[in-house]
């Protein structure tokens, strides 16, 4: 049984909560940082997958796709490890957001 007794904190307003976040300067700077110690690893991971994956794409070719997209994830989380970040684990979500409409689109008639 809950103490109900105890008083709940109060909500925080959006100023207070924009506080306790980093701003963009710290994020930037974060990123930049990370960027520049692991570049050669981003630029392998983009010629050798992300490149071929983006044309199984526009190619529409589903199966290389399919199997690009699994060996990226794998290479992914791989380079998380290396780079002392083995807390980030890129997953495929068991189903996809539910704000997203994913299925054949329509080709209309523009002039």
């Amino acid at each position: 049984m809950a103490d109900e007794s105890r008083a709940k904190d109060a909500p925080l307003s959006l100023e207070q909560i924009a506080q306790l976040l980093p701003g963009t300067g710290e994020i930037m700077a974060s990123v930049g940082e990370a960027w520049w110690r692991c570049a050669d690893d981003l630029g392998e991971f983009e010629r050798q997958l992300v490149a071929p994956l983006l044309s199984a794409l526009d190619t529409r070719d589903g199966p290389t796709f399919e199997r690009l997209y699994a060996s990226a994830t794998d290479r992914a989380n791989e380079l998380h490890h290396k780079w002392a970040k083995p807390y980030i684990k890129w997953v495929l979500p068991d189903e996809p957001p539910k704000d997203l409409e994913l299925g054949p689109v329509e080709e209309t008639g523009r002039g």
